[in-house]
């Protein structure tokens, strides 16, 4: 490039993998409940990864950010976001501290005039068409309002979204992932809320489907409290867990 000419892109790219220095913490992370033991472990007594992430996965984890911003911005024009990013906190006799935030809580009675007012004033013509029409739709299916529930975005590419394999025989929709479950139950436990919702996003169609999670799942709550157990007794010990698989997302 010539030296009058400007570019943005390497300054884009670098701010799209920044690394996190890693610190040693005496608490699981809600996000990392259900994943490996081995990764866990090791994040959580500092030790810096040998085989950290390329650029292009971290850009692809970047892209996740991206999807759970737009669906929080069109839950606000509409009325519906009660609380974001709020940190929650589990306590359980003799085992860790769990300890994450949660994307969102919506719900509640919709004020129609007052939506309707912010949708008006948004300048992105694409959140605004989108957020009419679900505004609309919302005041027509809940007019006396709606449940209060804990949501978390997560984005999905769409061999996996698609795949049938991964569809629930029930509702035909995108089954979700049991660590994605897990950290959601994590949340309704801190906060004592009966029900979440999982909403994944097909990165390439932009697709949505939703997975419920409930405080009263017997097998959830089985899992969790097993998983958070061995992570206790791992880090208790200074015992290195076995590697196991790679989770594989197909």
């Amino acid at each position: 490039m010539k030296n009058n000419d400007w570019s943005i892109s390497k300054t884009w790219n670098e701010l799209l993998t920044e690394d996190y220095p890693v610190k040693p913490r005496n608490y699981i992370r809600a996000s990392e409940v259900g994943k490996a033991y081995l990764d866990r472990y090791l994040s959580m007594k500092g030790v810096k990864p040998t085989n950290p992430f390329d650029p292009r996965i971290k850009r692809i984890f970047d892209c996740g950010y991206i999807f759970e911003d737009v669906v929080e911005r069109i839950f606000r024009l509409v009325g519906i976001l009660i609380d974001t990013q709020k940190t929650i906190t589990v306590k359980t006799p003799n085992m860790l501290d769990v300890i994450g935030h949660y994307d969102y809580k919506v719900g509640g009675k919709i004020n129609p005039e007052q939506a309707r007012e912010a949708i008006a004033n948004t300048t992105s013509s694409w959140i605004k068409e989108r957020a009419t029409k679900l505004l609309e739709e919302l005041l027509k299916k809940y007019s006396n309002g709606m449940k209060k529930l804990i949501a978390e975005t997560k984005s999905v590419n769409s061999r996996s979204f698609w795949s049938h394999k991964n569809q629930d025989p029930e509702t035909g929709f995108f089954r979700g992932y049991d660590h994605h479950k897990l950290q959601l139950y994590t949340y309704l436990l801190g906060d004592n809320e009966e029900e979440g919702r999982l909403f994944y996003c097909s990165k390439d169609d932009l697709t949505l489907m939703e997975t419920a999670v409930f405080l009263n799942q017997t097998e959830l709550k089985e899992k969790w409290m097993n998983d958070v157990a061995t992570t206790t007794k791992f880090f208790n010990s200074n015992k290195e867990p076995d590697k196991e698989p790679d989770i594989v997302f197909n």
